[in-house]
């Protein structure tokens, strides 16, 4: 059984005040604000920090019962929309709380759903008027032109009884990147001409014929043609970058180099020897005069193709 409480520094306790008592039931009252229920909380919660210096003796082991506006704020919950419903204990009071916060998320999601629907339904209000309005452009248009002298009546066929229809037809068509140039006057004129009585069908024109169009297929003229990678003086003439021009420099050798040597046919000076004659001969191997030839003749084949095709005016009429 308690026998003392201290109250030390805490609300309107600014020293220390001891209540001692013998007594199993203590009436403790007052006027407002002398520390009556500064009292009963820190008997119900002893350990708040605001009690740090407050003391109950001797040491309580037991559990203290306490009911208080604490007690109640923690173990009563009161419903805001039926008064005098409230739930006890912290458990039911934390899943009704919980509840009611849900329930007003769930109005606040209602409302900004409520507000999504209106803006959809205006777009799509705003949509629909802008389509009728484009149909009934189009469709006074197609009235324009259909009626009348009805030259262009035939390119509106089955489509000249709906609006929406005309409209849908239209907008799956592909669409040109520029203003047409062509205006209804000449469209009605090309179209006169073509339903004229007098108007005969053009023929179709003929099919190019090449007979040469293998050859731009063929392999060799994706290949790379040198001459042997091998010979020693590959490399100066790859470094040159120009075989052509050291093939055609052989021409003006003479057959049999002398000893004393040969005119460079590129420097001008004597400095070709028989075994360098041979060197560069060597290397415009026969694989290399075989693909030079067979390009020479793959050119030959091809030029006489492109001269026997015709005029064009055989093509135009």
């Amino acid at each position: 059984m308690l026998s003392e409480i201290q109250m030390t520094t805490v609300a309107s306790f600014r020293g220390t005040t001891s209540l001692v008592t013998d007594k199993k039931v203590n009436l403790v009252y007052g006027l407002n604000g002398t520390g009556k229920s500064t009292l009963s909380d820190f008997l119900y919660k002893p350990s708040d920090t605001r009690f740090t210096q407050c003391k109950m003796l001797p040491t309580v082991t037991d559990t203290i019962l306490v009911y208080n506006q604490s007690f109640i704020h923690d173990h009563f919950y009161e419903s805001d929309r039926l008064n005098g419903i409230f739930s006890l204990s912290k458990e039911n009071k934390a899943a009704e709380q919980k509840i009611a916060e849900a329930q007003r998320q769930i109005v606040g999601l209602q409302d900004a759903l409520s507000a999504k629907l209106q803006e959809i339904k205006a777009a799509q209000d705003a949509l629909d008027k802008k389509r009728n309005d484009a149909a009934d452009a189009i469709w006074e248009i197609k009235t324009n032109y259909c009626g009348g002298d009805r030259v262009l009546e035939f390119c509106l066929d089955g489509l000249r009884g709906q609006k929406d229809r005309l409209l849908s037809h239209l907008l799956n068509l592909p669409k040109p990147t520029a203003e047409p140039q062509v205006a209804i006057p000449q469209l009605k004129k090309d179209a006169e001409a073509l339903s004229d009585a007098s108007a005969k069908p053009l023929e179709e024109l003929p099919e190019l014929a090449f007979a040469q169009r293998a050859v731009e297929c063929n392999p060799i003229l994706s290949k790379a043609i040198v001459g042997n990678t091998d010979s020693s003086i590959a490399g100066l003439i790859k470094t040159l970058a120009n075989s052509d021009w050291v093939k055609e420099g052989l021409a003006f050798l003479p057959p049999k180099i002398p000893d004393q040597g040969s005119q460079c046919p590129f420097c001008q000076q004597r400095t070709i020897t028989a075994s360098l004659a041979l060197t560069i001969r060597d290397y415009f191997d026969g694989a290399y005069t075989a693909d030079v030839s067979t390009l020479g003749s793959l050119e030959r084949a091809y030029r006489t193709a492109v001269d026997s095709i015709g005029s064009c005016s055989e093509y135009t009429g």
